[in-house]
């Protein structure tokens, strides 16, 4: 999602899920560390976006750690919050974007933010591939996934009956100039 562009409906043939911007329940978790199976899905779709923008004639994407916690402390939401949101099946939504993103605007001085959600039933190693193909039909998606960003951060979880929830988060920085700015107004 890149604030305020509005996602369109899927075919009703995708098994799964992508997101709306309809509002949530809220809930305060603690983030967690991804398990073994989700680490790996997440290391993997990490491994495929970079390969998708690729052959789409863009640059390999760099980890950030601190969008990593945001998108992973999402994952979580969606995952405890699954079947309370209107839209797609019900399992996801961009509930409280706006939180994330200013928060990596603030804290980690990212001057663009952009998030892409889905959940989709694990497939093992294959799941990845699947979150970067609902993504890729997805107009809005797949123009995050082929975006300048500079900057992503992956979450997954995977719930007790094998649903996958993933949120991605894109970002680039503000320029090295306007960062020394800020860092000199810092009270120290």
């Amino acid at each position: 999602m890149t604030i305020p562009i509005p996602i369109k409906a899927l075919t009703a043939g995708l098994l799964g899920t992508l997101a709306s911007c309809m509002p949530g329940v809220t809930t305060d978790l603690p983030v967690s560390r991804p398990n073994q199976p989700e680490a790996a899905i997440a290391a993997q779709l990490y491994q495929d976006i970079n390969a998708y923008r690729r052959e789409h004639g863009g640059k390999d994407l760099q980890r950030n750690v601190a969008l990593d916690h945001l998108a992973q402390q999402h994952s979580e939401f969606l995952r405890t919050n699954r079947g309370k949101f209107s839209i797609y099946g019900s399992n996801v939504s961009h509930y409280g974007f706006e939180s994330r993103s200013l928060a990596a605007q603030q804290f980690y001085h990212m001057n663009q933010v952009g998030e892409n959600v889905a959940s989709t039933p694990s497939r093992g190693t294959a799941t990845a591939a699947r979150l970067v193909s609902l993504w890729a039909h997805s107009p809005n998606h797949d123009s995050n996934m082929r975006y300048g960003w500079t900057y992503t951060g992956i979450g997954v979880v995977e719930d007790r009956d094998g649903m996958v929830f993933a949120t991605q988060m894109f970002g680039s920085y503000k320029a090295p100039m306007q960062r020394d700015m800020l860092n000199s107004l810092r009270v120290h």
